[in-house]
């Protein structure tokens, strides 16, 4: 897809304009019934099906992504949730028990921007909202490609409006503005504090998805050394700067010396193979204040008394090198931040029931990977405070759980037919 045309950013100017053509255009889709607006939903997982190899690919190279990654978990996902979407809201039986809320907005980060945009526009479509969103400039392909699967499903004109430009006044007037209903954000947590309190102001429904710092537990009974691959996957696939990629590993005391054996074994083997995209850990960062943050995360270790186990070189430009550490004392700032850039953290305690003790020791709540026999992962799983937790896998990114502690604020209902995008009353 070419995105070489001139693109201007949007002005708070804009936001006005459109806003009146959103509300009518929502007063009339709201009319329709429900089986009709599932139609829609039907067409978007058409157009996405039609589309999937070229919208896989230029996703891939906007989000510096793998492209099997994003062709299997984030666009062929997003095909399927759309067509069980529209079954639901085919089959839904309470239409009187809901109503639209009207205008929703949206302030949306870089990462994993074309599949969570789609689901916000499917959930607005569902629900008989319509929608503003701020998108980033370095978003344009997700942008283009987002406007073309909503032509070709002829979702009416207006319905779906895009502010490009991710800048603090636009999003100050999203969240704060009256005739706007609902608001929703992703992006980091410095941010959202402004926006937070002009929310509160005009008591609109709110989402905020902000940082994380995810755990990965891997109980001693499990076989790391077979099973390393998929263990350093969620860490590995983004560059640590996603809010689903995981950041500390706990290990137990009893296997740490194979396992730090066995994980530089398989970095020094993706390292010979980093020409081959789907196997490289050297890909590169989205911006250059996440390069920043890994200089000054890596240059720290030492003086919190950690030891660097593998990677810490920078190669050139926004290619650096994952970056593994070990010893890292339990009060460094780091086992709490989110950092944006591939700086894992290994802790190795005596007990599992550490794992949890630490990981929970976090202000932050996204998500969390366990690896291990199932009874036993889910007895950790039900003791970690975190708002989604995988069990020996990770995937299923769209059905996620809502984050909690400071990863989250707001309303957490995510479904189409619930309180965020509905006023819900008992029929």
């Amino acid at each position: 897809m070419n995105t070489d045309l001139p693109h201007a950013e949007a002005q708070a100017l804009d936001l006005i304009k459109n806003l009146q053509s959103s509300k009518a255009a929502q007063e009339n889709f709201k009319k329709k019934p429900l089986p009709q607006r599932a139609e829609y939903l039907k067409k978007l997982a058409e157009s996405i099906s039609i589309h999937k190899l070229e919208i896989s690919k230029d996703i891939a190279t906007e989000q510096k992504l793998p492209l099997s990654f994003v062709e299997i978990e984030l666009v062929d996902s997003l095909q399927k949730y759309l067509e069980n979407l529209y079954i639901e809201v085919s089959l839904f039986n309470q239409p009187n028990a809901r109503l639209p809320v009207g205008v929703v907005a949206a302030t949306l980060h870089h990462t994993l921007l074309f599949p969570r945009l789609l689901q916000i526009v499917a959930s607005v479509i569902a629900s008989g909202n319509s929608l503003i969103v701020n998108l980033p400039v370095s978003g344009i392909v997700s942008l283009k490609w987002c406007k073309k699967i909503l032509e070709l499903s002829d979702v009416p004109t207006d319905l779906i409006q895009f502010l490009s430009g991710n800048t603090s006044e636009i999003s100050g007037l999203l969240a704060g503005h009256p005739g706007l209903s609902a608001y929703i954000y992703y992006g980091p947590t410095s941010q959202a504090q402004s926006f937070m309190t002009k929310a509160m102001q005009r008591q609109k429904k709110v989402q905020f998805f902000m940082d994380a710092k995810n755990s990965c537990l891997v109980h001693p009974d499990f076989d790391f050394e077979k099973n390393i691959s998929q263990i350093l996957q969620p860490f590995l696939i983004g560059q640590g700067q996603l809010d689903i990629n995981c950041h500390r590993l706990f290990i137990s005391q009893n296997v740490e010396k194979k396992f730090y054996e066995v994980l530089k074994e398989e970095m020094n083997r993706l390292q010979k193979s980093r020409t081959i995209e789907d196997k490289s850990p050297w890909t590169e960062l989205g911006q250059d204040q996440n390069l920043q943050s890994w200089k000054k995360s890596v240059a720290q270790v030492p003086a919190d008394s950690g030891k660097i186990l593998w990677g810490g070189n920078w190669q050139n430009d926004l290619f650096v090198q994952p970056t593994w550490t070990q010893d890292l004392s339990n009060c460094s700032e780091m086992q709490q931040h989110h950092i944006p850039a591939p700086l894992f953290i290994v802790t190795a305690v005596k007990y599992t029931h550490e794992m949890v003790k630490w990981s929970n020791t976090g202000y932050l709540g996204h998500s969390a990977v366990i690896w291990g026999p199932e009874e036993k992962a889910l007895s950790l799983g039900s003791q970690l405070q975190v708002g989604h937790v995988h069990i020996n896998r990770w995937t299923d990114f769209l059905s996620m759980g809502t984050p909690i502690k400071q990863s989250f604020w707001g309303n957490p209902d995510l479904k189409w037919s619930g309180s965020f995008y509905s006023d819900v009353k008992k029929m």
